[in-house]
């Protein structure tokens, strides 16, 4: 639910006549047989300096975050032998990875 909400927030950020904003949700089975869930948005996306932080306990980019969802989505994800992870490029979004 958390990264669901962060890409809506992502993706009404911009604010320009031309922006169509767009998430993706797209579930899957991997070669493993592991079920992998992608969430796209096509935000502004991640700064590459902030990749390494954003998984952090309180860390944050929004004015009013916590900095605790996405640091709680990794420990669930890894309590159950799961991972998550996060690509992004500026300016054409960010895409979460979740396997379980």
């Amino acid at each position: 639910m958390n990264l669901l909400l962060n890409a809506i927030d992502a993706v009404l950020e911009i604010n320009t006549d031309d922006h169509k904003p767009k998430i993706t949700i797209v579930a899957s089975v991997n070669l493993n047989n592991r079920t992998t869930i992608e969430i796209a948005d096509n935000g502004k996306g991640i700064k590459q300096d902030l990749l390494d932080k954003i998984f952090m306990p309180f860390f944050t980019s929004k004015k009013k975050g916590s900095g605790i969802g996405l640091s709680l989505s990794r420990q669930i994800m890894q309590m159950h032998k799961g991972s998550i992870t996060v690509r992004s490029k500026q300016d054409e979004g960010a895409v979460f990875t979740m396997i379980f």
